[in-house]
């Protein structure tokens, strides 16, 4: 009985040091982890832009980045998703200049079926690069089955489907809402 009580008591302790230290290195390690995850993020936004040294992007929050171009805003980066997609949410970023023109727009999560609906991202197609330079005017904002200007993947027309009518909802939200939008983030 008594050395039942010893080996709680040690393993008590033990546990008691690992949750210590595992505490102690995620409050030592956090603030790095914290700008580790934004410096990704500004090097996933920029690379939507395929951005140059004048470019600066910058944090407004509720996902929400101002563009600038030497110190000048020329567009904003926010995301959009839809839940249309064949196996759930599809989450993207829609960058957009002043003017309402896709600058590019890239996933950041989806669950679609490998080797179909995944197409839609640009680590596996280019699909997604028929956004740029296109506004609300400029094209039929659907899939070419439904007598639009956007391909659809073969065998998989609902993700695209999907990923068109939220990027066509992006920009409409940002044509009505941008002055507004603008001068809410005026600092």
């Amino acid at each position: 009985m008594r050395s039942l009580q010893g080996i709680v008591a040690r393993l008590t302790t033990i546990g008691f040091i690992c949750a210590l230290g595992l505490s102690f290195t995620n409050y030592s390690t956090r603030l790095q982890i914290s700008d580790n995850r934004a410096n990704h993020a500004t090097e996933k936004l920029l690379s939507i832009l395929h951005a140059d040294v004048d470019v600066s992007i910058d944090p407004l929050g509720n996902n929400t980045y101002q563009i600038s171009r030497n110190g000048v805003t020329s567009g904003h980066i926010f995301e959009i998703s839809t839940t249309e997609g064949y196996n759930g949410e599809i989450r993207l970023w829609l960058a957009v200049d002043l003017a309402g023109t896709v600058l590019g727009t890239r996933v950041i999560n989806h669950q679609e079926t490998p080797g179909l609906g995944d197409k839609l991202d640009i680590e596996v197609s280019n699909w997604i690069l028929g956004f740029n330079n296109q506004s609300l005017d400029s094209i039929i904002w659907a899939v070419k089955k439904d007598k639009g200007d956007f391909d659809q993947f073969t065998g998989a027309t609902i993700t695209p489907r999907a990923v068109v009518t939220a990027v066509k909802l992006g920009l409409i939200d940002y044509k009505n809402n941008r002055d507004n939008w603008m001068s809410s983030y005026e600092r």
